[in-house]
C-alpha cells in the first residue's frame, strides 16, 4: 500500500480544493495499516512507514519478529480485506467532510478550574 503513495503525491500536486485533500486522506489511510502494525509491534511508526517506504518490491516489517526484510519469502501477504476496508473507510470519511464540510468533535463540558490568585500562591 505504501508504494502507491508517490502516485499520489504526484496526482495531489496537480489537485485543487476538495480534490487535493481527497488524496492526502487517502495516503493517510493507506498508511495507517502499517502504522497500527508497528504501534502494535512497540516501534516507532514513523521510522516503519519511512522505512518501509524508501524500499521496494516485497519488503516491509515482520511484527511477530519485528525484523524488515522480503515479506513474500517468509510467506506473509497483503491480506486484500485490509487493504479493501482501509480505502474505503477514508474514502467514505472523504466523502463525508467533502459534502459536509464540517466535523464533530467530542467537547469536554466540565468548566476549567479557576486559577489561584497571586495572594493564595505565597
Amino acid at each position: 500500500m505504501l508504494r502507491l503513495l508517490p502516485m499520489l503525491s504526484a496526482a495531489a500536486e496537480d489537485a485543487e480544493g476538495a480534490e487535493r485533500i481527497g488524496i492526502q486522506v487517502l495516503s493517510h489511510a493507506l498508511e495507517e495499516p502499517c502504522r497500527q502494525l508497528a504501534r502494535n509491534s512497540g516501534l516507532d511508526e514513523g521510522v516503519v512507514v519511512e522505512r518501509i517506504r524508501h524500499e521496494s518490491g516485497f519488503f516491509g516489517l515482520d511484527a511477530s519478529t519485528r525484523e524488515y526484510g522480503d515479506l513474500d519469502a517468509v510467506g506473509i501477504i497483503d491480506a486484500a480485506k485490509v487493504l479493501r476496508v482501509a480505502l474505503s473507510q477514508a474514502v467514505s470519511v472523504s466523502g463525508t467532510l467533502l459534502l459536509t464540510q464540517v466535523t464533530l468533535t467530542d467537547v469536554d463540558d466540565t468548566p476549567p478550574t479557576a486559577m489561584p490568585s497571586m495572594g493564595e500562591m505565597m
